[in-house]
């Protein structure tokens, strides 16, 4: 876990260069720290910034699910996979959130997708697995 000095770093370089990159890793620091409103002024803003960068989208998103916005979290995860077809995380996230929401048939392609480029990630294998025993009832 990061120190406040690191995200105080990081916050500096953001705010000497707007269109630098550090947001991603500022964002996801504050959104697992549980600064959540913040993390969300800096995705939004990075994903302003940057809207052709799936990760951008995809911090955007996360932030969105920690915010119970799950609409928002859809919306962001499709434009991350319009810009990137094959990105992982962008698979997953919408794959579990469409899991969560019953879309069994949707997650499952999405979950499988990003276990191929993501091997032996447990979360992925287990939402798979209760995936494939609700839809064999």
């Amino acid at each position: 876990m990061m120190d406040a000095d690191e995200i105080r770093m990081m916050s500096e370089a953001l705010a000497a260069d707007p269109g630098s990159l550090v947001f991603l890793q500022l964002g996801e620091t504050l959104r697992r720290q549980g600064q959540v409103d913040l993390a969300w002024r800096v995705a939004l803003r990075g994903a302003e910034r940057h809207a052709r960068r799936a990760d951008a989208h995809d911090l955007l998103a996360r932030v969105a699910v920690d915010r119970a916005d799950f609409d928002r979290a859809r919306g962001a995860w499709e434009v991350a996979l319009t810009l990137s077809p094959g990105h992982p995380s962008a698979q997953k996230g919408l794959g579990f959130l469409l899991f969560q929401q019953g879309a069994f048939v949707e997650a499952e392609r999405l979950l499988t997708a990003a276990m191929e480029a993501v091997p032996g990630d447990a979360s992925i294998a287990a939402a798979l697995d209760k995936i494939r025993a609700a839809t064999d009832d």
